[in-house]
């Protein structure tokens, strides 16, 4: 059983709130924890553990925030979270990890979105060197990277800026595991 602070008790009901606030404009996007089943942890950063799991059959990564209320330089987390959810309803596009919804259950906080088991561009670069990729794999690639930062950039009176495009943040949707696989 976890037991929370004040403070972090009305941030775990902030984010319950904003998502209830969301599904008064008509996007229900709520997950509850119960139909979210965690099979492997996947990453971690300094804000979020992210793990493989599935939702309704569907294989899907699940970012659970984390809250740190001793660090009082760490951003906001649920300030972060509303602006990540409010992000990822806008967009949907063929080159960008698909939204499946939030979650604010619990005590938990997380976002779930589809599952890319290809892993990282970095990692299929840099660490899975069993053979180089071909001149037409790394076009593809590379155009469509360019494609999805052609749609964030073009959204609408306010283009949305990554600001952190690198390798470790491009997901390849499938392995690669020669220079003749489609990608």
């Amino acid at each position: 059983m976890q037991i929370f602070g004040q403070n972090q008790r009305s941030e775990l009901e902030q984010a319950g709130d904003f998502l209830a606030e969301e599904l008064k404009k008509g996007q229900d996007f709520r997950i509850k924890i119960e139909d979210l089943l965690f099979e492997k942890s996947i990453g971690s950063g300094a804000s979020a553990d992210v793990y493989k799991g599935s939702y309704k059959e569907m294989d899907v990564a699940i970012k659970k925030l984390k809250f740190d209320l001793s660090n009082t330089n760490a951003s906001n987390p649920i300030k972060e979270f509303k602006r990540e959810v409010s992000t990822l309803i806008k967009v949907r596009h063929p080159n960008l990890v698909l939204f499946v919804g939030a979650c604010a259950d619990k005590g938990h906080v997380m976002i779930v979105t589809e599952y890319c088991s290809g892993g990282s561009l970095f990692s299929l670069l840099h660490e899975k060197k069993t053979f180089n990729l071909s001149n037409k794999q790394k076009f593809r690639m590379a155009l469509d990277i360019a494609k999805g930062m052609n749609f964030l950039h073009t959204q609408g009176d306010t283009p949305i800026l990554h600001r952190d495009l690198k390798s470790l943040n491009l997901l390849v949707y499938e392995p690669v595991t020669s220079e003749h696989d489609y990608v």
